[in-house]
This record gives C-alpha cells, sequence and structure tokens, in this order.
C-alpha cells in the first residue's frame, strides 16, 4: 500500500486528509466521505500484513465482527472495501475525546467518574459477547470517551483486531488465527489463567476490565510499567483496589471482576452489570459461584450443628 497524501482518495467516496496513526497491522488516517462531508476514520493494512494472505483473512474478519455490532458503546463500523490497488481498507467513525490511558496517566479519577466508564464498558462487552465474541485486547488505549453536548461522557470500545470468535450460535461461526496456546493480548492486561495456558472465555475480558477500574481510580499502572517485568508480576500479584473503595459496593463489583480463578469471578457482563446497577451489599452482588459457594458452606455448617445435636440427643442420659 502506498503512502497516502492529504487530498488522495480511498475507494469511490473517501478523501484523506492525513495521517493519524500506525501500529504493526495497520495504518490509521483522517478522512471526509465526499457525499456528505463526515470525519471518519480510514483503516488500511500495513507493514509485513499487506504480504501475506493471512493478514487479509484477519483484517476481513476484523471488518465482519465489527459490522456485526451495533451498539452506542462502540465504535461504529461504517464501510468496508478495497482500493484501487487492492488494499482492503476499513471506514470507521471519527471519534473526539481522550483514551483511558492518558486518563490513567491524568492522576487518579473520582470513583463515580470510573463507575460511570465501567458501567459503559460493561454495556459494550456484553453487547460484544452476545455475538460470541471475545475482544481479547482490551486496555485503557481501546477504550474512548466522549464528551457530549449535555456534559456526560460516552464510552466507545474500539480496534477489534484480535477479537476472537469463541462461541456458535452468533452470526460468525468460531474462527482462530493463532496456535493453540499462544498467549494473545498486551502484557498486564491478560488474564492470568491464558498465561497459564488455561482456556480463553468472556471472563477473560472482564478481568481486564476491573484492572483498568483500578489503574483509572489509582491513576498508576496496575502492574510493573514494563512489559517482561508486567508479565512477572501479574503472573504472582493482583490489581489494588484503594481502600477507600474496597468495602463499598463498587468495591466489591472490583473484586468479582479482578478475582485470579475464574470460578470467583463474573461469568458474564451481563451479570456484572446487573450486580454493578443494584446498589446495594450482601450476597446479590457476588459473582454466581461465589454465592453458592458461600450459600454451601453456610448450609455444611447448618449440617454439622444439626449432627452433632442429634448425637448429643442419642447420647444423652
Amino acid at each position: 500500500m502506498r503512502e497516502l497524501q492529504a487530498g488522495q482518495r480511498v475507494g469511490r467516496h473517501y478523501l484523506v486528509s492525513g495521517p493519524l496513526a500506525q501500529g504493526g497491522f495497520a495504518k490509521l488516517y483522517s478522512a471526509q466521505d465526499s457525499r456528505d462531508g463526515r470525519e471518519v476514520v480510514l483503516k488500511l493494512l500495513a507493514g509485513e500484513m499487506l504480504r501475506s494472505d493471512e493478514g487479509y483473512r484477519r483484517f476481513e474478519h476484523e471488518a465482519a465482527v465489527m459490522q456485526l455490532l451495533e451498539h452506542e458503546n462502540i465504535v461504529s463500523t461504517l464501510d468496508f472495501g478495497r482500493d484501487e490497488d487492492g488494499t482492503p481498507f476499513l471506514v470507521i467513525e471519527r471519534l473526539h475525546g481522550q483514551t483511558l490511558d492518558a486518563l490513567i496517566d491524568a492522576g487518579p479519577q473520582p470513583t463515580e467518574r470510573v463507575q460511570a466508564i465501567v458501567e459503559g464498558v460493561l454495556c459494550a462487552l456484553e453487547a460484544v459477547h452476545g455475538q460470541g465474541v471475545v475482544h481479547r485486547d482490551l486496555k485503557p488505549a481501546n477504550v474512548f470517551l466522549c464528551p457530549e453536548a449535555d456534559g456526560r461522557e460516552r464510552v466507545k470500545l474500539i480496534d477489534f483486531g484480535l477479537a476472537k470468535v469463541v462461541e456458535f450460535g452468533g452470526k460468525l461461526p468460531p474462527r482462530s488465527f493463532t496456535i493453540d496456546g499462544m498467549v494473545v493480548g498486551t502484557p498486564g492486561y491478560i488474564a492470568p489463567e491464558l498465561l497459564a495456558g488455561g482456556e480463553l472465555s468472556v471472563q477473560a475480558d472482564l478481568y481486564v476490565l476491573g484492572v483498568i477500574a483500578c489503574e483509572l481510580l489509582n491513576g498508576a499502572p496496575g502492574y510493573a510499567t514494563r512489559p517482561p517485568k508486567r508479565l512477572q508480576s501479574q503472573a504472582s500479584g493482583e490489581p489494588r483496589v484503594p481502600p477507600s473503595v474496597r468495602k463499598t459496593h463498587f468495591g466489591t463489583v472490583l473484586q468479582g471482576l479482578i478475582a485470579r480463578e475464574p470460578l470467583r469471578r463474573f461469568v458474564s457482563a451481563r451479570e456484572a452489570l446487573e450486580a454493578l446497577r443494584t446498589g446495594s451489599d450482601g450476597d446479590a452482588l457476588l459473582p454466581e459461584p461465589e454465592r453458592f459457594r458461600k450459600r454451601a458452606g453456610m448450609l455444611g455448617a447448618l449440617f454439622i450443628l444439626v449432627v452433632l445435636l442429634c448425637w448429643w440427643w442419642l447420647l444423652a442420659p
């Protein structure tokens, strides 16, 4: 793919304004839709991905996933096509605001703001997981915060380049572009079970959301800042929930997101969202397996007490 210059046309309708960013797999350009003057973002393959069939398949898979996801908390995909030289391109809505990594760098954020952000991401994940898709690259840089006219902020989940379809029943069949057992994602934002070679599930996205929430509350990365040490510290540590939040309603929800064992974690975005919105303390906030474990423990203790009472009654003179 040639370097695009301002004024060049991509496809039939998109005029390039200038470069935005470049990663290992793709380049982003700001552009304008010539039909209505709307600002958009063009995403085009770059680097080694341009020279491999796998790169094209991955890009087409990303486009298929993004076109499937229509939700107010997910960046909108407007078009998908190929340029005159055959390079595929995605057309995405242009967002204005900041990503969460910029917010973390700004220092600790108020609990109410972080809770609203978590709620927005959970809404997005509920829609994503509902299609049998796991994002796999949830991180602060892939969550956008857009200011609205009424003063509120809208969360937008972006970048589905590593998304994986894991369940039948949706509109896309399960498909993998990685070797079994390969750990995919960004160091510091990978669920513990995946680092241990476990199976991918929607709970991996929930864990990372909990990590991001803790980073927003603390105004600092949850683990060591350099990737090699980040994986080591993540393998043995856990994100820190601030003491001022730990025993609150929101703190209980966070514990259900960042639990290292999937059995102690929320099983779905919907379950976590319902817990977040209850606004009360107690069992209703615990993930389903944890509620079962707690109640099973209480029933076990009650059973032992009954057995002891019966034994005492039988042996009593």
